[in-house]
């Protein structure tokens, strides 16, 4: 399974992602975002530590930027961190 997203050179909104295991409904989000987004925009995913196959799905993704922490470092800091590494100008 491999989801493809837009690689835009200028993103104007960077759509922030935390997981934390749970990888159907990380799979149903992707696919809905690339569904139903227009372009152009970006997605940064922290994952927090998963235990289940979600880092492993995760690392299939193109065209999207993804951290993997070693610990759980709770939504709003990941949240935090995401956007420290967005490019668009407006976040979600």
């Amino acid at each position: 399974m491999t989801i493809a997203l837009p690689e835009p050179a200028d993103p104007l909104v960077s759509v922030l992602m935390v997981t934390r295991g749970a990888w159907s409904w990380t799979e149903r989000a992707l696919r809905a975002l690339v569904a139903h987004t227009e372009e152009p925009f970006e997605l940064i995913v922290i994952d927090n530590d998963s235990g289940d196959e979600t880092p492993q799905r995760l690392a299939e993704l193109r065209h999207a930027r993804v951290i993997y922490n070693h610990e759980n470092r709770g939504f709003g800091p990941a949240n935090n961190q995401a956007a420290a590494l967005a490019r668009g100008e407006l976040l979600v």
